[in-house]
């Protein structure tokens, strides 16, 4: 016979069933997997090679995403590419990492944009701010 849960409580689960059709906490398991796993979010910005132009995205694999930026499987960027990655940001949850990309496509085309990319190339180049 299949071994039950026994909660603190000291009265044991429904015998018979499995865990999983119970729906109980320890089959799904810890509510923040997420934390365990440090599953990060990452805003970012990538520029084409053959125009010139950015992408601003967030995503939880950054690789893949810009993989499927140059092999053409994103409308936005199809035969833009190929893509280079010119800045990430990490977050710990898919929210904030959401609203970073939100608040720099308002800066896109603007002045704040402008001086973010001129600090990015500032900074990848080694130059001091």
């Amino acid at each position: 016979m299949e071994e039950s849960y026994i909660p603190r409580s000291g009265t044991p689960l429904r015998e018979g069933r499995p865990l999983q059709q119970l729906g109980h906490r320890l089959w799904r398991g810890s509510r923040h997997w997420r934390e365990k796993l440090k599953l990060m979010y990452t805003t970012y910005i990538i520029q084409s090679v053959k125009n010139k132009h950015y992408y601003i995205g967030s995503t939880s694999d950054v690789n893949k995403r810009i993989f499927c930026h140059n092999a053409d499987k994103n409308r936005s960027t199809k035969n833009k590419g190929p893509w280079k990655l010119v800045y990430s940001e990490n977050f710990v949850d898919r929210k904030s990492a959401w609203l970073r990309e939100k608040q720099i496509k308002n800066y896109k085309g603007g002045e704040a944009f402008r001086k973010l990319i001129k600090l990015i190339k500032q900074l990848s180049s080694g130059g001091v701010v």
